[in-house]
């Protein structure tokens, strides 16, 4: 009996027994700490546990005890124990009915006790409720990628020339929403580093020619919902930049950079040097359309094109907090 009391307090196990004759209710140590400081001794009435259990949990749990008197059958079950008004643990019971003869009441036999084990299970519960809130979230957020890639799928199908173009196109958008995804992933949907996500989305377009773009600016962490937007808006100036813009041409090359011109604005900058000139007037494409709609209702960003015979230059400008905050330098 030593061994066997000393390798359940080891496992954090603890042994009750309800004498259903007198109606008394005997624990012993590990389970009258997972019953708090509520209850004040070894042996009390059975009513005085009740009333520590979670009102929501009393009545399965006096069904379940029901069941193992009247048909034999084992006790398991979990409920909530408030330890006081802020602390609520989940206790784990198994058990069986004890019938006078010191064993197992069969079915219809006459049940004179109920004897078992209890074990704290609240960090269990905690966690299934964080996998089962996390697989809503992944839910959600994947019916949202599903309906953006449909979009982007016909969207650029509208502007394709033929079939191999949209193709090209499509692939290297999707390759762009990848690459943020990856991010956000990683981060486990916390926050992004702008730099780092810049870097990841240029290279997923431009490739080869990603060498010929400049990334620079102090550190910046960006919410998920905004490095995924930032991300497209990313994708679609280096698509263009690739196809049309500075990329497209040997010499071209891009600058992008941000900056604080006060405390709290951000200025972020996409500047194209040495490639064709840039067509202001004329009708707006997908990409284009993006840029504009996202910086200004996704990011909440005042977005601003213009050109020179320098090149091309995009602005976005507005306050961080709408996308996120600064980090220290590491």
């Amino acid at each position: 009996e030593d061994r066997i009391r000393t390798a359940l307090s080891a496992g954090s196990v603890g042994v009750w027994q309800w004498n259903l004759q007198s109606g008394l209710v005997s624990v012993d140590a590990e389970v009258a700490a997972f019953l708090g400081p509520s209850w004040s001794g070894k042996d009390q009435v059975a009513r005085e546990l009740l009333h520590l259990i979670d009102p929501h949990d009393r009545p399965k749990l006096l069904d379940a005890i029901r069941r193992t008197i009247s048909a034999g059958k084992p006790l398991g079950i979990e409920f909530r124990v408030r330890r006081s008004e802020h602390d609520i643990r989940w206790i784990a019971v198994r058990g069986a009915a004890i019938g006078p003869k010191g064993k197992i009441a069969s079915r219809g036999a006459r049940a004179t006790l109920l004897s078992g084990v209890a074990y704290d299970v609240t960090d269990q519960k905690v966690n299934l409720t964080r996998t089962d809130a996390l697989l809503r979230e992944v839910s959600h957020r994947s019916k949202n990628l599903l309906a953006l890639i449909l979009a982007m799928a016909r969207l650029t199908a509208r502007d394709a020339a033929d079939v191999k173009s949209h193709l090209k196109d499509f692939t290297l958008r999707v390759a762009g929403l990848s690459a943020s995804q990856d991010l956000i992933v990683a981060s486990d949907w916390q926050s992004v580093d702008l730099a780092t996500l810049a870097l990841a989305e240029i290279g997923a377009v431009a490739r080869t020619s990603a060498d010929r773009v400049a990334v620079s600016g102090p550190p910046v962490s960006l919410t998920p919902e905004a490095a995924q937007t930032f991300g497209m808006v990313l994708t679609e100036l280096a698509l263009n930049a690739v196809e049309h813009g500075a990329l497209s041409a040997a010499m071209g090359e891009v600058r992008l950079s941000w900056e604080f011109p006060t405390d709290e604005p951000i200025c972020i900058s996409w500047i194209e040097t040495g490639g064709p000139p840039y067509v202001a007037d004329g009708p707006k494409g997908y990409g284009t359309s993006v840029v504009e709609r996202f910086s200004s209702q996704g990011l909440k960003l005042a977005v601003q094109a213009s050109s020179d015979v320098d090149g091309l230059k995009w602005t976005l400008s507005g306050p961080l907090a709408n996308i996120g905050a600064r980090r220290e330098r590491a």
